[in-house]
């Protein structure tokens, strides 16, 4: 080893302009001369195993050299390229030195270094992989496969990690504190508005239990709120011209099927991570459709009239029918049925519920006179229903056995509750649930906290201390166990159920069996089962 790593004048020049010629390779250059390097990829240091390594060193020294270069701004100062945390230790530890392999390095070589060092080191956070990759790509000109090739991994890892660069600074935190892994931040990152994304993360860090939520919900949670079909969107997506700056939706980064290595996992190719874009593009269209009907002479509702007309999603105004729903006596589209008859008979309604959207509508004076100018007569009654098919049968059945499982699973909780009491969990959960599910929470609150004379107010103001805790639990988790007809499983129900220690599953194998039992009852039974029953 060297005893010095001062650089040392070339022959030829003097004091004040040489150009320094530098023993490379091991030896001990002085911890002050040092400087740490402003691409490490590691910006976070765990303190207390940096203590651990301090108090190491202080019994035993650097046991394995720091790698470093000479400062390619400050002449006879070194930048550290990696061993950034023994160099902290080693000054914490009050040495005067260190042992280094000192290399002449360029920016490059330096970078891929130390972010090809730091990923064999396991406590290394996703975000400082993700930032070290981030400078390769727009620094040096890597491209993603070159990056790939060049750390081991694959081109899906490469751009995961390097999305996660998008997290916006205040949704990082949840992520950086340990919250939350890299799977759930990266559903996150996808989001391009960064409003949106701190609010789901937000919303996906810690739910009522406090604790994040799974990532099959996270992840099902956002599809749900942060991601439009754009088979749904009610605008031509090959629309170059809607919104000139965003251009068309089928050559959009934002996308789901435009980058297939981020949005993998979505199942639907023709989705929209933007909801920001997506709605300035309905409110664009929306607008050209109401010019184009008024160019028409075409009756154009808005505001508060169209509120009332649409006071909930899905109605339809009184004294019309909807273009976009069935009719169920002829079993098609009313815009189907109707055809070109209704062309300048449609009203435009703008529709509160679906920003930027309008409901078309015909009045039913002008339904029933064009459905008479086609000679479409209502159609007779079909009294006689028709037999169901073993196949719909057992569908039926499986929904009654999963309804019955679900509530009896409610009353098995109710039960626990009458003797534990209702928690703090409890109330979180259910409120949570109705916030995510009610629906246009806005107006819900308002109709709640409206004047104290408003029956609602009354009756629960009436109500007092337990009795006013049971009627909540049974409104809301009672009335979603009862009314259950979808798959198996509501995540709500089943997780307080369980925290319980009610077995749903148990009590969906008795159901079935039951419910078998008596299907099966007569066929056993045959004659004397109706002997018995005759008079």
């Amino acid at each position: 080893m060297n005893d010095t790593a001062t650089p040392l004048p070339a022959a030829g020049q003097d004091a004040a302009g040489y150009a320094p010629v530098y023993n490379f390779g091991f030896q001990a250059i002085p911890i002050a001369s040092i400087d740490a390097s402003p691409t490490n990829p590691r910006k976070h240091f765990d303190k207390a195993k940096l203590e651990e390594l301090t108090s190491s060193v202080k019994s035993h020294g650097v046991l394995q050299p720091i790698l470093a270069r000479p400062h390619p701004k400050k002449k006879g100062r070194f930048e550290i390229v990696a061993g950034e945390r023994r160099w902290r230790a080693a000054k914490a530890a009050g040495l005067e030195e260190i042992p280094t392999n000192l290399q002449d390095l360029d920016d490059l070589q330096t970078l891929e270094i130390q972010v090809i060092e730091n990923l064999q080191r396991d406590d290394l956070h996703p975000l400082e992989e993700a930032e070290g990759y981030d400078r390769l790509v727009h620094r040096h000109q890597f491209t993603v496969e070159q990056l790939a090739d060049k750390v081991g991994k694959s081109k899906a890892y490469v751009y995961s990690r390097l999305k996660l660069c998008a997290l916006d600074p205040a949704a990082r935190k949840p992520f950086l504190e340990g919250k939350i892994d890299a799977s759930l931040a990266l559903l996150v990152a996808r989001i391009p508005v960064k409003e949106l994304q701190r609010k789901a993360m937000a919303e996906i860090s810690e739910t009522w239990d406090h604790e994040p939520m799974s990532f099959r919900r996270a992840a099902h949670h956002l599809r749900e709120n942060y991601m439009l079909r754009l088979d749904q969107a009610g605008f031509k997506t090959a629309d170059a011209e809607l919104v000139p700056k965003a251009g068309p939706c089928t050559t959009c980064p934002k996308r789901t099927g435009n980058a297939p290595d981020l949005f993998g996992d979505v199942g639907n190719d023709n989705v929209c991570t933007d909801p920001a874009c997506f709605s300035e593009k309905r409110a664009a269209a929306a607008k050209r459709q109401a010019e184009e009907a008024k160019a028409k002479g075409l009756t154009v509702i808005t505001g508060k009239e169209a509120k009332a007309m649409l006071p909930y999603n899905g109605a339809t105004p009184k004294g019309y029918e909807r273009l976009d729903k069935h009719s169920h006596e002829h079993n098609k589209l009313w815009k189907t049925l109707l055809g070109k008859g209704a062309a300048d008979k449609i009203t435009l309604v703008e529709n509160p519920h679906a920003k930027g959207t309008f409901v078309e509508v015909v009045r039913q004076k002008d339904v029933n006179a064009i459905l008479k100018a086609k000679g479409i007569a209502k159609p007779k009654d079909q009294t006689r229903q028709p037999k169901e098919s073993p196949a719909l049968k057992r569908e039926r059945e499986e929904r009654e056995i999963s309804r019955e499982a679900h509530f009896r699973t409610y009353l098995a909780l109710r039960e626990k509750v009458g003797v534990e009491g209702i928690t703090n969990a409890d109330l979180r959960a259910i409120a949570n649930e109705q916030l995510a599910y009610g629906g246009d929470p806005e107006e819900r609150l308002l109709a709640l906290w409206g004047p104290a004379d408003e029956d609602p107010p009354t009756a629960i103001a009436r109500a007092d201390g337990p009795q006013l805790i049971r009627i909540v639990y049974d409104l809301l988790l009672g009335e979603l166990a009862e009314s259950w007809t979808g798959q198996k499983g509501d995540e709500i129900l089943l997780s307080l159920a369980a925290g319980r220690g009610i077995d749903f599953d148990k009590i969906e194998r008795t159901v079935r069996s039951e419910i078998d039992a008596k299907a099966s009852a007569p066929l056993k039974r045959g004659g004397k089962h109706q002997a018995k029953a005759a008079p």
